[in-house]
Parts: C-alpha cells; sequence; structure tokens
C-alpha cells in the first residue's frame, strides 16, 4: 500500500498522507483503551475451556469502550483539523487530509477488536485477513482499479478500513457458540489489564512514531514520506515476528493459564529459532540492496536507502529478542511491559529533538533504530526477571537444531 501511493501520487502527496496516517495511528491508540491485548489475552484463555459467555462478555466491554472513543475523536478531527494542520505542522494541505482520514478510526477500532478476539480463538489465517490484509487490500484495488485523485485516498482509505472491521465483525461472530458457559468478565478485570497495556501502547506508538511526527514539524513532507516509506520497507525483517506471535502468544496464555511454565519456556524459545532463521536472511537482503528497494518507489525515494539500513538495525534487534513482549501480556505482566515501552518512548523523542534539527531525516531514523533496539532488549530482562524464562536460545542448541 505504501508503495503503490508513493509511487502513484509522488513525495509529496505520500508525505501528507502519511504523517496524517501517523496522527491518525497515534489517536487509534488512544481511543482503544489499552484493549487489544486484553482481548487477545482473556479470549486466548478462555477459548481453551470455551467459555462462550466470558469470551462475549469480554467483546462486548472492549467495543463498549473504544467505539464511543474512536466516534468522539474522529469528530474532533473533523472540527479542529485545518488548526493541527497549520499550527502544529505549517502543513496548510495536511488539513483537509487529517479531517476526512479521521473516518478511519472506527473502522480500525473495529478490525483491530474482532482481529484480536479472532487470534485468541486460534483462527490465525481469519485474523490476519482482518487485521492485515482485507482493508490495505481493498484500498490497493479500488486505487488499481479506478481513475483516483490524491484528494479522495483518505476516505476511500476510510470506507476500506470499516468494510475490513465489519467483515472481521461477522467473521467472529460466525465462530460463535450457542452454549454460554464460564462466568462474564467483570469491568474491573477487564479494565484492571487493559489500563497498563493503554499506556503502555501509546508510549510504544510515541517510540514508533515520534520520527515521522516531529519530521513532520519541522522538515517537509517530502522528507516524511522518505522516512515513513524506510520505516514501513524495514518492516518486511520482522514479518515473520507478526505470523509467528499470531500463532504463540494464545498459546503462552494457556499455557501461563495451566502453570505449565517449561512448555512455555520452550515454545518461547522454539518461536525466536524460527524468527531468527527467517528474519535474518530478510535483514541481510534489505541491508545489502536497500538503495535498490527504495528506487523501486520512485526517483524522490532513492535517498532513503540509507534510512532504510539504519532502521533495519533495530529491527534485526526486534526478532533476535523473539516474543518477549507477548509472553509478558500473556502472563498477566502488563506493567512491566509499560515500563520498556516508556524506557523506548523516551529514547525515541529526546533522541528525535536532539538529532532531528541538526542531522535531519537521518536523525528521524537513527531515533527510530535506537529507541525499538533499547525497548526489545528491555523486555527480554524483564521476562527474565518476572518469568524466569529465557527466550533467547543457545548458540549451540540453535544449530543442533
Amino acid at each position: 500500500m505504501s508503495w503503490i501511493i508513493a509511487r502513484f501520487y509522488g513525495a509529496e502527496q505520500a508525505g501528507l498522507f502519511f504523517l496524517a496516517l501517523a496522527v491518525i495511528t497515534f489517536l487509534g491508540t488512544l481511543t482503544r483503551a489499552g484493549v487489544d491485548m486484553s482481548v487477545l489475552r482473556f479470549v486466548g484463555a478462555a477459548e481453551n475451556s470455551k467459555h462462550w459467555a466470558r469470551i462475549s462478555s469480554v467483546m462486548k466491554r472492549a467495543l463498549a469502550l473504544t467505539l464511543p472513543l474512536s466516534l468522539v475523536a474522529a469528530f474532533i478531527l473533523l472540527v479542529s483539523g485545518d488548526v493541527i494542520a497549520t499550527r502544529i505542522f505549517n502543513k496548510e494541505p495536511l488539513g483537509p487530509v487529517l479531517k476526512v482520514l479521521g473516518f478511519a478510526l472506527p473502522g480500525i477500532t473495529l478490525l483491530t477488536v474482532y482481529g484480536m478476539g479472532l487470534q485468541g480463538l486460534h483462527k490465525t489465517v481469519r485474523s490476519v485477513i482482518t487485521l492485515k490484509i482485507a482493508g490495505p487490500l481493498l484500498f490497493i484495488f479500488i486505487i488499481l482499479g479506478l481513475p483516483v485523485a490524491a484528494k479522495d485516498l483518505p476516505a476511500l482509505y476510510a470506507v476500506s478500513l470499516l468494510v475490513a472491521g465489519l467483515m472481521g465483525a461477522v467473521l467472529f461472530t460466525s465462530l460463535k457458540s450457542s452454549k454460554k458457559e464460564g462466568d462474564a468478565i467483570t469491568w474491573r478485570q477487564f479494565t484492571s489489564s487493559s489500563r497498563p497495556l493503554w499506556f503502555g501502547q501509546v508510549a510504544q506508538q510515541i517510540m514508533l512514531l515520534s520520527s515521522q511526527i516531529i519530521c513532520g514539524i519541522w522538515l517537509s513532507s517530502q522528507d516524511v514520506a522518505l522516512l515513513t516509506a524506510a520505516q514501513r520497507t524495514a518492516m518486511l525483517t520482522p514479518f515473520i515476528l507478526l505470523a509467528v506471535n499470531m500463532v504463540v502468544t494464545p498459546k503462552f496464555a494457556a499455557l501461563y493459564e495451566a502453570k505449565e511454565f517449561k512448555q512455555l519456556e520452550n515454545l518461547a524459545i522454539d518461536a525466536t529459532k524460527i524468527m531468527l532463521m527467517v528474519g535474518a536472511p530478510v535483514a541481510v537482503f534489505i541491508m545489502a540492496l536497500s538503495t535498490q528497494i527504495m528506487s523501486t518507489f520512485g526517483p524522490d525515494f532513492v535517498a532513503a536507502g540509507v534510512l532504510l539500513q539504519v532502521i533495519t538495525l533495530g529491527q534485526i534487534v526486534n526478532v533476535a529478542t523473539g516474543s518477549a513482549n507477548m509472553l509478558l501480556v500473556s502472563s498477566g505482566n502488563e506493567e512491566a511491559l509499560k515500563l520498556t515501552y516508556y524506557a523506548g518512548a523516551t529514547v525515541a523523542v529526546i533522541a528525535c529533538v536532539g538529532l532531528i534539527p541538526t542531522y535531519g531525516v537521518m536523525g528521524g531514523a537513527i531515533a527510530t533504530a535506537a529507541a525499538l533496539a533499547l525497548q526489545n532488549v528491555a523486555t527480554v530482562v524483564m521476562v527474565s526477571k518476572r518469568l524466569q524464562i529465557n527466550v533467547l536460545p543457545k548458540f549451540g542448541t540453535f544449530v543442533q537444531n
């Protein structure tokens, strides 16, 4: 999706869209109130026993909390988009993009809640389609099939995500059992899990998006496009991380619930091995051909090759630390995970403010890579401290297996 936007519409228009998308992504994290991982945790734990009354109550709590917040945020952007664009980013053309793209927030909420619910039910394919594929793919088909002007991209993106969210609702509802076993989760239980995750996820988004947003304040739209394209392309390195986590996270929750700690550690180590075996060659390929890869976005993006190399270094650490983040969530250690995101966000903001004025967009890339690496190393330390589990395979056993 990012490649098509950059290739078809150029760095200027792509930069405006990517900058607005960074703002929307951050607001989406605020409005979801940390329910993503809570849905995954509680549904994953209840799925083994087929406690559908509990599963249904989790979904109802999540939607009741997040949908109203996303609608309020969309309305606020509709009213204040022009002010944000001119007063904060000093980019008047950004205003209309922000105002319309805000209507993507309800769709983001729906697809995230139902996608995480499907993941908790071990319906990995349905979850991946809902969370990652349906919305962007529909958006791509519309762009390729119709003559779409740049000004229409935000509306089409919002519609595409809403369709994906509704599709996720249908996929989840079709799995619902008529049995009503299990106790409904209380608001107190749900919010006690989601609250620390909320703060942690906000810190995570600050860590990941601060370079784009701060570049948007101080630099040009073209610079934002270069950084965002490099950052999104670097996500090819940990794509295996996303895939493996979708499979193992519900299993983590079930094993922790059953107090099968040795099996839990073995599963975590095996997951890290798979991630390294797939992710390391991808990282080498990206590092070696970074300039050629970025040139496919268009001639304006050739300079982003070195940015891609820097950000990929941070993603290598992300892959090497395995599923440590998901282990903390699955075991109820949300507070510990939150602390690691606080550390990453602090480094990201300080580094962005210190480096971007002097080094421009390269400063943003360095800040992103450093913050990501620090956060993941801190997570491994937390897993070892809180769970006495080592997620890093020993080199000898890795080679032997």
